[in-house]
């Protein structure tokens, strides 16, 4: 296996991990209020930031898929080379 596909993987596992632990914090913990829907829902510059480390870390997971399917298609059975 490839270190850059573990090292992706463990970046993206974080990222994700990060994103979701920072979207679920307690009200006074989320920063300012960026928009409210109404009294009880709200949008929060954490809201904001926990979702996109969720999506960078997809992101950096979809790369590292890329990047393994790229190592296991090079000539790893030499029968099906051909195909």
């Amino acid at each position: 296996m490839d270190w850059r596909v573990f090292v992706l993987a463990a970046i993206s596992f974080l990222g994700i991990l990060v994103g979701l632990v920072v979207m679920a914090l307690p009200d006074p913990y989320e920063g300012s209020i960026l928009y409210t829907m109404n009294a009880s829902h709200s949008i929060s510059r954490m809201d904001l930031l926990g979702l996109a480390l969720a999506a960078l870390g997809g992101v950096v997971a979809w790369w590292a898929g890329i990047l393994w399917q790229k190592k296991v298609g090079r000539g790893q059975d030499p029968a099906r080379r051909g195909r």
